[in-house]
């Protein structure tokens, strides 16, 4: 296909190779039907994909699990970027009255097992741009996955809600998500070796009212990842769990951190070397993400794994200075060890106000 301009297909598997290319059309015609893939092998080049945005609903879209009755439903579509850019663009600018809608995964009508696979690897780059909404309904799923030097990067108006299945972001690829909400739902995620995640909702809002948002998902830290979230709030739903290990870091820089539902659960946890979770004030001092004055989490929240070696992680969270925290901190167990809560008298972790009025936990090794 190299030799000849590049036109998206719907309904067949392709494989495109260079040189850069841009098509322009209406968004469904960027669909892509279940089961066929996209294979994107063009070092430097970049393929954009450019919609134009329309009030017609016969062109919403695009949609990259497209049932198309004449395949037998196949497991998943798949997006392959090996090297090069892949670029959506939805034609969205400020004061449109119409907003582009891109459903990374949709099939109502089809089982769960249906799901949009997007791997990125080597050089390789995937973008949405100038787009309201990506949007995975709960009866379909997503697998992002990035390697190597590999980039997903999506930066939207309003929202991303994804149904995930799974995320895997490896050696020094990053995943970056920008938007006024962001939901990340289900399915685990992994990030390791030199990799990173970075998800801002603070693009383009003033209000407040912006939010990343977790539900009953793992997050799982390694060898030397890095971690990032900011925005207004960060919600949590269902069980939550993050897990930081090995010399990984995890930063927030968040106005609040709260359930989004009623007796939902989020628990931090470090394992081995020197890992560290920091949670920062998004307004600075003295204003602070949890209230453990006013307000009730839930127990063992901070969590030490231990193991072969010395746990050397920390928790740095900031507050407002008021040095009764450590002690609310410690009688509402609200810190754990192996899972289990510990007793407000142990002596086995440090926890107190240090600089700048941070609340440091630490083991006492």
């Amino acid at each position: 296909m190299n030799n000849e301009a590049f036109l998206w297909d719907t309904y067949a598997d392709q494989v495109y190779t260079g040189p850069s290319s841009t098509q322009t059309g209406y968004p469904d015609a960027f669909n892509k039907a279940i089961g066929t893939s996209f294979l994107l092998d063009a070092p430097n080049q970049i393929v954009t994909l450019s919609a134009i945005n329309t009030e017609n609903l016969d062109h919403g879209g695009p949609t990259w699990c497209l049932e198309y009755v004449s395949i037998p439903a196949a497991e998943r579509t798949l997006i392959d970027i090996r090297n090069g850019t892949l670029i959506y663009s939805g034609g969205y600018k400020d004061g449109d009255e119409f907003a582009p809608i891109f459903y990374l995964a949709t099939s109502p009508s089809l089982s769960s097992a249906t799901y949009t696979h997007i791997r990125v690897s080597n050089e390789g780059c995937f973008q949405i741009r100038d787009t309201v909404t990506a949007w995975a309904k709960p009866d379909s799923s997503i697998v992002l996955e990035a390697t190597s030097h590999g980039v997903i990067d999506m930066e939207l108006v309003e929202e991303i809600e994804v149904n995930v299945k799974e995320i895997n972001i490896l050696d020094q690829a990053r995943l970056i998500i920008k938007c006024w909400w962001i939901a990340l739902v289900h399915g685990p995620i992994n990030i390791t070796k030199n990799a990173g995640i970075f998800l801002s909702s603070l693009l383009a809002s003033d209000s407040g009212t912006d939010a990343v948002v977790f539900g009953d998902t793992t997050v799982t830290l390694s060898e030397n990842a890095k971690g990032y979230i900011e925005g207004a709030t960060f919600y949590y739903g269902d069980d939550v769990q993050f897990t930081v290990q090995d010399n990984a870091e995890f930063v927030f820089n968040v106005g609040v951190i709260a359930p989004k539902i009623p007796d939902s659960t989020i628990r931090f946890s470090l394992a081995g070397a020197a890992p560290k979770v920091q949670i920062n004030s998004l307004l600075g001092y003295p204003n602070q993400p949890f209230d453990f004055i006013n307000q009730t989490y839930p127990e063992g929240m901070f969590n030490f794994v231990t193991g072969a070696q010395p746990n050397n992680g920390k928790f740095l969270i900031q507050t407002n200075g008021d040095h009764t925290i450590p002690w609310l901190v410690s009688t509402r167990k609200l810190i754990a060890i192996d899972g289990v809560p510990l007793d407000p008298n142990s002596d086995q972790v440090d926890c107190r106000i240090v600089t700048d009025a941070y609340l440091q936990i630490n083991l006492r090794n």
